[in-house]
């Protein structure tokens, strides 16, 4: 709306070859809208992985934060 730039930083630390450590700092233009999100990916395959992740972590009743867990399956298509 008024040209102001948003974006946020993330980080992904791979401790071992089916193990990462994630974290995220989201929305950084709007200070009381931005947050943390911390996560873990483990890959039970090479083309399969979950990830359980906390978003908006440290925030009180009002906004509140969420737990997630994510499934990831990767293919592609033979055309």
């Amino acid at each position: 709306e008024d040209g102001t730039p948003f974006g946020f930083f993330g980080a992904t630390w791979k401790i071992v070859p089916s193990f990462a450590l994630m974290a995220e700092y989201d929305n950084v233009q709007k200070s009381p809208d931005n947050r943390v999100n911390l996560g873990g990916r483990f890959w039970v395959t090479p083309f399969f992985n979950v990830d359980v992740g906390a978003r908006n972590v440290g925030r009180g009743s009002g906004r509140g934060a969420e737990r997630i867990v994510r499934l990831n399956y990767v293919t592609n298509f033979p055309f």
